[in-house]
Formats: structure tokens, sequence, C-alpha cells
């Protein structure tokens, strides 16, 4: 699938050429996000670029600029995590900024990709057949991730780190993938899902458990009931009762896979509760304390410096609080010279007022986008629920790769979506 430049050349003559060589390439990214991360980033940069020329293309042709919500948030929010690493200085706390600056410039690019694919894609008549493969692609990627994830932790004991250097932030990513790829089997194979989409389903579901990352098992747990309950409820008369046997063995297969591994899943399921307990009663040293510790203090850091501030200077200002209200709070000193855990705060606190405002706008613009228009595109809702849902406990766009992995799903929904395939008047 890998295309030298002389054949992209020649697709990109053609609209349904430059379809196949933005669709090709992001699914290439996406695919080995979770593999191959050379690879990965390698697409991804060639799609930047491409669109960068295309973006400037279209411009010259049509003498004027359309304005769309997202790519417009996107470049904003770039912009402000790249302004801002390369105008502080960071003595102390060099990585921070380093982070803000890769994954600032990788949505600063991403913005040309979303722009072009907003403005070509309604022109765009893929194959039905790439479509097909690039779904199964997607398919065999989370099985393989979940083969090489569940292999670590029977050799290891210890949870898989998906393409990153800690288990939570490639179980929120994975999740993202798990959902994208769920509704691509339904809407390119709407005859014929059934069966793949819930073995996926529960393939999924299998490596988020044993990753133990509470949150992503939540979200993905009320997705899986409610993905059965709806396919239950539509499907016709006898063909219900089969499925509903299918579903139900599926889902003992599931359990039984996963009860090796169960005592560790609930207890961390547990501890949810008694570590809210334990913050009530003035215990702050546990993982939901060290988080509500992180958000206090960087607001506070905040209000002292609301245009901004570098992020030593955020880490003087956290400690100051922290010794003063929760001193024992080792969680949230151990942490808070990364980030704190929330990219609302984390935004606020380093970027000041207009950062904030700006990742506040783009987590809106997720939301609402989706909802409004000529053409609402319910579908991203699977992309904009979890991105906000997981940013609200943890700090995505300090992440160097995700940002961009966020930038691509959104960009396959948009493609998917807008171009009519053979298949897809069964699902319209």
């Amino acid at each position: 699938m890998m295309m030298r430049i002389a054949e992209i050349s020649k697709l990109m003559k053609t609209e349904q050429g430059r379809g196949i060589v933005f669709y090709s390439l992001t699914i290439i990214s996406m695919a080995f996000f979770f593999v191959s991360g050379e690879i990965s980033r390698n697409a991804y940069y060639m799609l930047t670029y491409i669109s960068f020329f295309s973006f400037a293309w279209l411009v010259w042709r049509e003498k004027k600029l359309y304005f769309y919500w997202i790519p417009t948030l996107v470049l904003l929010l770039g912009l402000s995590k790249w302004v801002w690493a390369i105008t502080t200085i960071n003595h102390q706390l060099p990585l921070i900024a380093e982070h803000y600056k890769i994954s600032g410039k990788r949505m600063i690019l991403g913005a040309f990709v979303i722009y072009c694919v907003y403005r070509l894609s309604p022109e765009w008549r893929l194959p039905a057949r790439l479509v097909q493969v690039g779904t199964l692609i997607l398919c065999l990627t989370i099985f393989v991730v979940a083969c090489i994830g569940i292999e670590q932790v029977i050799h290891t004991g210890e949870r898989p780190k998906i393409n990153s250097d800690a288990a939570t932030s490639g179980a929120y990513m994975f999740t993202v993938l798990s959902l994208v790829t769920l509704w691509s089997l339904r809407r390119v194979f709407p005859r014929h899902y059934a069966a793949p989409y819930f073995i996926t389903l529960v393939v999924s579901f299998i490596l988020l458990g044993v990753t133990q990352t509470r949150s992503a098992i939540l979200l993905f747990s009320l997705f899986c009931i409610a993905s059965m309950l709806h396919h239950i409820v539509t499907t016709p008369g006898r063909s219900r009762l089969i499925w509903l046997g299918i579903f139900s063995a599926i889902l003992l297969t599931g359990i039984f896979s996963l009860s090796k591994y169960s005592d560790q899943l609930f207890d961390r399921v547990e501890t949810v509760k008694t570590e809210v307990q334990q913050y009530s009663a003035g215990d702050p040293s546990t993982s939901i304390g060290g988080r509500f510790g992180m958000w206090q203090a960087g607001l506070w850091a905040f209000t002292q410096h609301p245009w901004g501030q570098s992020a030593d200077t955020r880490s003087l200002e956290t400690k100051e609080w922290l010794d003063k209200h929760q001193p024992k709070n080792e969680i949230a000193y151990l942490n808070i010279q990364y980030h704190t855990h929330n990219d609302l705060v984390e935004s606020f606190s380093l970027q000041g007022i207009v950062g904030g405002m700006i990742m506040l706008g783009f987590f809106l613009g997720l939301l609402l986008v989706p909802l409004f228009g000529k053409s609402p595109r319910y579908e991203a809702l699977l992309l904009a629920i979890p991105v906000i849902y997981f940013s609200m406990g943890d700090s995505q766009f300090y992440n160097r790769e995700s940002p961009y992995f966020i930038l691509l799903v959104w960009g396959y929904f948009m493609m998917t979506r807008q171009v009519k395939t053979e298949h897809s008047r069964h699902h319209d």
C-alpha cells in the first residue's frame, strides 16, 4: 500500500485519485500508530505536506478561503501550544516545552489536512473495495494489538503499554480506534457486519480489561451495552433470537478470557469508591486525590499568571499551593512536574486565558459540529465524547502522538461519511 511519490503525483491529478491518496495515507497512519510509530508518523507527515500544497492550490484557484470550525480551531490550538513552547524559557522542565512544540506543530500541519478534507471530499468517489479494505486493515490492527498486549501481560504480569510510555494513554487511543472501526464495519458492510462487529467489540474489551484503565473500561462498557441492545432491538423477528444467542456466547467467551485477570480489574474498579472516600476524609494520597490536588494547584497557578507562564514558573506556583494546602499529596507532587492531568487546567495554567479558551472552544467544536449544520455527522461523536472525557482526567494534548491520531480519526469520519460507495446506500 506504500505509494511512490510519482504514483501519488499521478493520482492527485483527478478528484478520485486525491481521495484515494488521502484515504490510503490516513489508513496507513492510523493502523501503524499502534504497531510502528515511525511508519505512522511518516505517513502522517506525507499527508500533511500533500495537504499543504493542496491548500495552496485551492486558495490560488478559488481566490478565497472558506471557513470551517474544526480546521480553524485545530490551527489555533496548535499555534497556542507551539508559540508558547518557543517563547517561554524552561530551564528546569524543558521536556514539557518540547512535547508541546512537537504536538503543536503536528496540529498546525493537521489543520491543513482537515481543511482539504472538508473542501475536497464532497467531490470524491472512492472505490467501495478501497473503503472495505481500509476497514479490514483497522480490524486486523485491533487483533494484532490485542494479541501483543495480552502476550505482554502473560509474560510480564504488567499492564500493556500500547504505543505509549503509559498504559492509560495507549488505552485511550485504542478505545477511539475500536469505536471508529466498529462504526466502519456497520457502514461499509451493512448486510454482513454483525459477526465481525461483535467479535471485534469483545476483543477490544478484553485488551482494555488487561490494561486496567478504568475510564476506558467504563466508557467502552457503556458503548458495548448500548450497541448490543440497539442491534437486538432493530433485528427483525426470528433473527433476533439467533443473534441474542450468538451475543451471549461471545460475551461469555470474553468474560472467560478475562477471568484470569478479573481480580486485578475489579480491584481497580472498586478502588475508585475507596479513593473518593479517602479524599473526602482528608487523605489525598490516592490516584483520584492526586488528580484533585493537581487540578486545584493548576487553577491557582492560573490565577497568579492569567496570561500564561513557563512550565518552570507553574511548577513553583503549584508546589507552593500544595505546600500550603496538601503537603501529604505525594502523587500530586510527583506528577505535577509533567502535567496537571486535565487538558483544560493544563491549557489555562500554561497558555493562560487565550490558550485555555481555545482549548475549551475546540472541545465545544468537537461536540457541536457533529450535531448541527446542513448534514449532521453524529458518528463524529464517537471521537468527540472519548476525547473530551479522557481529557478531563488526563492530558491528551501533552502527549506528542495522541493529537495527530485524533485529527486522523476526525478526517477519516469526514471522508468516509461524505464519500458515497456502492454499499453506503444501504445505510443512508
